[in-house]
């Protein structure tokens, strides 16, 4: 169980959260297609460059041999070596990032971590360590992130988690893409109080799964829409131009389909344009 008083990263949930996290992310094999570009070896570079005989030579290879084991995280201070965070970062910016968020966003229950762990707090933890390597966040899903700091969305967080996620979102030192986040670094961290009480937490708590797919939906609903709803296409399946809303005139889809599919989710955002009346098809 969490403490209220721990950080982001320190309780021993966060670890499984981030172990499993990283196990989907594929992580395991990213780190064994480049075991030898991350491998740390303590000053093997000098052991080599110092030895004069056969036997320091001896002794050099078998520092180069033993060197010591190491791990892929998405949390950017557990990875040994600079190029080891980096490849991470591109990893996840190739398109395993927003996978992931589709995943937790969308499932009723999270894949791995069974439904033992609000899929809202997962995906707050996700965006964390996404900052801690410098990810490039997208636009609706750092909206998200806002939203799960405030009361009536968030997630249940320890309190100084919040304020650390709060401050990365809107203090001076908020997070920009591209560059790496220290959420250790406090000295703005106060000005943002303690956060609400426990009890104001537990009674807005909510079930997350679906909330979380009706917010990100209204964060959407504030961007140009390119493609359908629910799939990547462009265009009608007819070729033609994509199906809008009858209502909002924002939504767009490439049949009606999935406009009927989307319309549980849609329905609880969708409004018509001011001085308009118009209605969906749902």
């Amino acid at each position: 169980m969490r403490h209220n008083n721990l950080a982001l990263f320190e309780s021993a949930d966060d670890r499984l959260i981030i172990t499993e996290l990283g196990e989907e992310a594929g992580l395991a094999q990213l780190l064994a297609a480049n075991s030898v570009l991350f491998q740390e070896t303590t000053n093997s570079l000098d052991v080599h460059t110092q030895a004069t005989n056969t036997d320091d030579a001896d002794d050099a290879a078998d520092a180069n041999t033993n060197a010591k084991p190491i791990c892929l995280s998405l949390q950017a201070e557990l990875n040994p070596t600079i190029s080891a965070t980096t490849a991470g970062r591109d990893h996840l910016n190739a398109g395993v990032l927003q996978e992931l968020i589709n995943v937790y966003s969308a499932k009723d229950a999270p894949s791995k971590l069974d439904g033992k762990y609000s899929a809202g707090y997962v995906l707050s933890l996700l965006g964390a360590c996404a900052m801690t390597l410098g990810c490039n966040i997208s636009a609706p899903f750092m909206e998200y992130l806002k939203d799960m700091t405030d009361i009536q969305d968030g997630a249940k967080m320890p309190f100084e988690a919040r304020n650390q996620l709060f401050e990365a979102l809107y203090g001076p030192r908020k997070y920009e893409n591209g560059k790496a986040y220290d959420f250790v670094a406090k000295e703005e961290s106060t000005k943002y109080g303690s956060g609400p009480s426990e009890s104001a937490y537990n009674l807005h708590v909510k079930s997350m799964n679906f909330n979380i797919q009706v917010t990100l939906e209204k964060v959407q609903m504030k961007s140009a829409m390119e493609s359908c709803a629910i799939c990547p296409s462009k265009a009608a399946k007819d070729g033609s131009g994509l199906l809008t809303c009858g209502r909002c005139k924002v939504r767009k889809y490439c049949c009606k389909a999935h406009q009927r599919g989307h319309w549980k989710i849609h329905k609880l955002v969708c409004r018509a344009p001011v001085g308009k009346g118009e209605e969906s098809v749902g």
